[in-house]
């Protein structure tokens, strides 16, 4: 096997393995391209040498470094299984977890590619990472089906930039980042608590992203910021942004980057407000940040001392006010399309809805319409 020289090869001491060490490690009867021959007596891994684009290439370097930085061992080369006939562009393995990994252009994300590759899902988990190598990635056929593949496998989006870098960028759907398995999904719990005609929804990650002990701190490359608390604020955010795009509501932020203006926000008592067409609020966001303190100097994030409890304990608070009812199926149901699977006392969501002169069946009913 041709050596792979890792570019960040501080994450682990042999994040690399043989076809062998692959066999063994995962118990199947795995086969490489090298082993496997076209109608033309070329192997496939030839093939590939001689025609991969720059663009693949650098998409699926990027990818093998992602996963050895969260802690996956990689065959780096392409394979599959014998009597399969289809070929992964490289295998990553982290404890009983084997992952096939699959590079694809945009000219690629076609349902023949994609139906062929998912055989491999019968022996393992099947990840995609998509790349953008045309001017047709915007368009709207396009992106739908690349949005459809999450509903069925792992995607991660590969931005490849010359100026500012190329960049892993992780689906909130995508388990390989997460200690779980697809088919258990993102556990995530929630807590009710109601105040006047206000609702409380406090959510927590029961199933957390992976970290690679020997890592240097940035261990989840795929976001800006470095401690892991940070990471599951930025989810939270994101939820908060999809309910408000479901909603049809607006978050207020007068400055011209409302993103690091939104995050700070979070800390602080009030945090950031949506507000419906009229005006009013409807829903605000507020972080129960629990981490260790960030002391460089150059970390724009805002960080109350007071809020510097237990580390690893990071708790999203939402906060539901007037469109209740909606509010909460709307927050669920969002929440769900994250691939979360939501983790909460029933009694205690009817207690709460009792409170604000609402009823479960209620929620339930707008759910169906």
């Amino acid at each position: 096997m041709t050596a792979y020289t890792l570019r960040v090869s501080e994450y682990e001491q042999n994040p690399v393995l043989s076809l062998a060490q692959a066999r063994a490690l995962t118990g199947l009867d795995l086969v490489s391209a090298r082993e496997t021959n076209s109608d033309g007596g070329q192997s496939y891994h030839q093939m590939e040498e001689e025609s991969e684009s720059k663009s693949h290439q650098s998409a699926r370097e990027e990818g093998i470094d992602f996963f050895c930085s969260i802690g996956y061992q990689v065959f780096p080369e392409g394979i599959g299984l014998y009597g399969t006939y289809t070929l992964a562009d490289f295998l990553a393995i982290r404890g009983n977890r084997t992952v096939f990994v699959e590079v694809l252009s945009d000219t690629n994300v076609r349902a023949e590619v994609l139906q062929r590759k998912a055989q491999l899902q019968q022996h393992g988990e099947l990840c995609f990472i998509l790349f953008s190598g045309t001017k047709s990635s915007n368009e709207s056929n396009l992106v739908t089906t690349k949005h459809s593949i999450e509903s069925w496998a792992d995607v991660l989006y590969c931005r490849l930039n010359g100026y500012s870098g190329n960049r892993i960028e992780q689906t909130y759907k995508a388990t390989v980042v997460y200690d779980t398995i697809r088919k258990d999904g993102i556990k995530i719990a929630l807590a009710f608590a109601s105040s006047g005609r206000k609702l409380t929804v406090s959510a927590q990650f029961l199933t957390h992203l992976y970290q690679n002990s020997t890592a240097l701190p940035r261990a989840c490359p795929a976001y800006p910021v470095s401690p892991l608390s940070y990471c599951y604020e930025q989810i939270f955010l994101e939820i908060f942004q999809e309910l408000q795009s479901r909603t049809g509501s607006k978050i207020r932020s007068t400055s011209r980057h409302p993103q690091l203006t939104d995050f700070r926000a979070m800390r602080r008592r009030s945090g950031p407000k949506m507000f419906d067409p009229s005006g009013h609020v409807t829903a605000r966001l507020k972080s129960e940040y629990r981490g260790a303190p960030v002391e460089e100097d150059y970390m724009w994030t805002y960080h109350p001392a007071f809020r510097d409890l237990p580390p690893d304990d990071c708790f999203g608070i939402f906060v539901l006010e007037r469109t209740v009812s909606d509010g909460l199926h709307n927050l669920m149901r969002t929440m769900e399309e994250y691939g979360m699977v939501l983790q909460y006392t029933p009694a205690e969501l009817e207690r709460s809805l009792q409170q604000l002169g609402l009823s479960k069946a209620r929620v339930q009913n707008s759910e169906h319409n």
